[in-house]
């Protein structure tokens, strides 16, 4: 699957390249590229924003290449599925009101938006469809795979910990830590086990994704958690619910269910992981060997590079 979104293309900009006649413009690898930087910790030197450029450019390229196999393959996206999406992302961004001001500093209209949508659906579409649809990765080569890369499957020490946190901001007074405090004493008094941390869970999850599973972090290493919190994790007797717990981020209540001395992850349990991996790599070779075959026919050229 495509990891880039189409740019928005409103803006008139130099053509830093044409694909069979339709013109990618400098605005649009520079949108790609922001989209780039904004994911780096720490940001690019003036080196690598240039090779980003490159880079952008070349997947606006395979994009386009990609768009006109699928309309040649008569791939077809409803006019329903478009607007299905749309309405998920207004959602997201947090309504109408939102989704239209982040429409307005991208350059775009809804109408044009609506036209990229369908163009990227259409592309994975063609690569579901017509590129990777028979993928299948055998018992045998996962079990080889994970008998050939025994160091990947390597882990520290492990606990699985259940949490709740009562949050505090960097910035808080030392009464607003004192009263959060409090609430995690108070909370300790009313958790007696899974049950309770699931129920309370939904207000005191570090995360949503904690707050789906019940406050279960499933098994974390040792040294990831907050030193305070780890601590605890790998000291405390199994089952039994902790004393409020203090660290930079809040007060933490946490359950250890279990842990597990540091060795190999057993192949039961790095199956999935294995399969996973395996079938992304075949669909990244498969991509890669249908955009080189659609290259060697296409017209693409390119008068200036991406970073000028």
């Amino acid at each position: 699957m495509l990891t880039l979104a189409w740019p928005a293309a409103a803006q008139q900009s130099a053509v830093v390249a044409t694909v069979n006649g339709t013109p990618i413009t400098d605005a649009m690898v520079r949108e790609v590229v922001k989209s780039l930087i904004v994911q780096r910790d720490p940001p690019p030197s003036g080196d690598e924003i240039a090779q980003l450029g490159d880079a952008a450019l070349d997947s606006l390229i395979d994009l386009e290449l990609l768009y006109e196999a699928a309309q040649k393959e008569g791939i077809r996206v409803s006019d329903q599925e478009v607007q299905a999406e749309i309405a998920r992302t207004k959602a997201r961004v947090g309504g109408d009101a939102a989704f239209a001001a982040a429409l307005k500093r991208s350059g775009m209209s809804e109408a044009q938006l609506a036209a990229e949508t369908r163009k990227t659906f259409m592309v994975d579409r063609l690569i579901d469809q017509r590129v990777t649809k028979d993928i299948r990765v055998t018992p045998e080569a996962t079990r080889a795979f994970y008998d050939q890369h025994q160091q990947e499957f390597q882990h520290p020490e492990q606990a699985r910990v259940r949490e709740l946190v009562v949050a505090v901001a960097p910035t808080a007074t030392p009464a607003e830590r004192a009263k959060a405090r409090q609430l995690a004493v108070e909370l300790r008094g009313q958790v007696r086990g899974a049950a309770d941390f699931a129920r309370f869970a939904k207000t005191y999850a570090a995360d949503a994704t904690a707050a789906a599973q019940g406050g279960d972090r499933g098994l974390v290493d040792r040294g990831t958690l907050p030193p305070a919190v780890d601590a605890v994790a790998f000291s405390l007797p199994l089952n039994q619910v902790s004393d409020v717990i203090e660290s930079p981020a809040g007060y933490y209540l946490i359950e250890v269910t279990e842990r597990r001395p540091a060795g190999v992850v057993p192949f039961a349990d790095a199956r999935s992981a294995v399969e996973k991996a395996l079938l992304e790599s075949e669909r990244r070779q498969r991509q890669q060997a249908y955009l080189d075959e659609l290259r060697k026919t296409a017209k693409i050229e390119r008068p200036t590079p991406a970073h000028q």
